[in-house]
């Protein structure tokens, strides 16, 4: 990932890291000193980090060494230094520390499907009635949206979904980032025989955020393994959502309100089931 040098004042694009290492490499002829250990610094300079959504609160400059958490999809560096002051800003991966105990952030699992907890599997597991079936597809050309939200990254290299006692045309499994922009999808592929699993190649590295698993079919006949028990209403209101055309899936669809009564079993994973 990529190290800055800055100087002044201005805004630095950057590449959606974790975090980034603050280093203070040049000090001005002036500047205050605290009594922490390592030593605190004053009237170094200001940051703040953003995404398209807009700003996190401004960060002073304390420390030699800085490491500074980002929001999810950082795209920019605002900076204003005191004369004389150079830092270099260097992209990191990992996410620090921000506000709760490190234990808390759970490692991804190697699945990563519609009924995990990173997806809508809390929100499920209320509704003891849910369980699974089969059931017909949103209609030809159809697309269903769930969402994902990953507290670290993950890399997929399959994506998966279960065939059920129907099977007819060809399928498109993808996933979008919370602006529905397609980062990866399989393209058109024939579905296979009934009962069998599909585990088609699909090669992405998501960052921690927010991001839609993306399922669609050319033919309205094709069955697949879903919650059939899920009414269209509870649907809505854990975060489904639907495009009535978007075969093979494209970038920005139209999106809609979700109107099946199943949410169908799919996702990623990080080797091929």
């Amino acid at each position: 990932m990529a190290t800055y040098t800055l100087t002044g004042s201005g805004i630095q694009a950057i590449s959606a890291p974790g975090c980034l290492a603050i280093v203070v490499t040049v000090f001005p002829t002036a500047y205050g000193a605290g009594n922490a250990s390592p030593s605190n610094w004053y009237d170094l300079g200001l940051l703040r980090v953003g995404n398209a959504q807009g700003y996190l609160s401004t960060v002073p400059i304390d420390a030699t060494n800085l490491l500074l958490p980002c929001p999810a999809a950082a795209t920019h560096l605002g900076y204003s230094l005191k004369p004389g002051v150079t830092i270099t800003a260097e992209e990191r991966a990992e996410i620090p520390f921000a506000g709760r105990a490190a234990a808390a952030i759970v490692p991804n699992p190697h699945v990563l499907s519609t009924l995990s907890r990173q997806s809508l599997g809390q929100e499920l597991s209320a509704d003891s009635s849910v369980a699974p079936g089969t059931a017909a597809w949103v209609g030809a050309n159809g697309c269903a949206l769930i969402p994902l939200r990953l507290e670290n990254a993950f890399t997929s290299t399959n994506g998966f979904f279960v065939v059920g006692t129907a099977t007819a045309g060809n399928y498109d499994l993808g996933v979008y980032d919370d602006s529905f922009n397609l980062l990866a999808h399989t393209g058109s592929t024939a579905v296979p025989a009934i009962n069998v699993m599909a585990t088609p190649a699909l090669a992405v590295t998501l960052a921690a955020g927010r991001y839609w698993l993306a399922l669609a079919f050319s033919s309205g006949s094709v069955q697949v393994v879903c919650l059939s028990q899920v009414t269209a209403a509870r649907a809505r209101i854990v975060g489904a959502r639907l495009v009535t055309t978007n075969f093979p899936l494209a970038t920005l669809p139209t999106v809609v309100a979700y109107t099946v009564n199943a949410i169908p079993l799919f996702g990623i994973a990080d080797y091929a089931l």
